[in-house]
């Protein structure tokens, strides 16, 4: 399921868009049909496989999200619908995404708000814009310092 709340902070489509912890790429093809050019990222072999056949033209990466075989600053936005350990993958991130890029991420179990600004100040991001939407699930949209 695409979140309203998610799709209503992203910035408009750049040069690539990396779908990351796709799944079976649900939220990649919306970006698609958006009119991103998207790249998705999964590591279980299984969700890659579902991806690839619900959408055949869709490039999909099996990779860790914290360790992209990618070279830096390739990307203009990195979205992810649910990610656990988002924390651990911002230094990832940031590195793939070119200055000014942004992450756009929901998540279901955030840490606590004041962990979360600091983990991704550390990583180099601004924090945009983040909403409590449903309640519960934060959202929150980031920008990679130049």
């Amino acid at each position: 399921m695409t979140e309203p709340a998610l799709l209503a902070i992203l910035p408009p489509p750049g040069r690539l868009t990396l779908g990351l912890a796709c799944g079976e790429g649900r939220l990649a093809r919306d970006l698609r049909d958006l009119g991103h050019d998207v790249l998705a990222v999964e590591r279980s072999p299984e969700l890659v496989r579902a991806a690839r056949k619900a959408d055949k033209r869709m490039g999909v990466l099996r990779a860790d999200v914290t360790r992209m075989p990618m070279g830096s600053e390739i990307a203009d936005l990195a979205v992810c619908g649910d990610l656990d350990g988002l924390d651990a993958a911002l230094g990832e991130i940031a590195r793939v995404l070119r200055p000014g890029g942004r992450l756009c991420a929901a998540m279901s179990e955030p840490p606590r708000l004041g962990a979360l600004s600091r983990a991704l100040e550390a990583a180099g991001f601004v924090i945009e814009a983040l909403r409590d939407e449903p309640p519960g699930r934060l959202v929150v949209r980031a920008r990679r310092d130049a």
